[in-house]
């Protein structure tokens, strides 16, 4: 389990498709393998499109 989380700006961000490339990525690959950033990201992009 990772000890490192994105925080909900990068989160909102990578959402958004602002990120570079390699950050993106990374964020990307956090998400498939955490469920608990996966439901914030959800979260967030649906208040987004509030």
């Amino acid at each position: 389990m990772t000890r490192h989380h994105p925080d909900s700006l990068s989160l909102m961000e990578y959402s958004a498709g602002n990120l570079s490339e390699p950050h993106a990525l990374c964020i990307k690959l956090h998400l498939d393998k955490c469920l608990s950033c996966r439901s914030r990201a959800d979260t967030l992009d649906s208040l987004a499109r509030w």
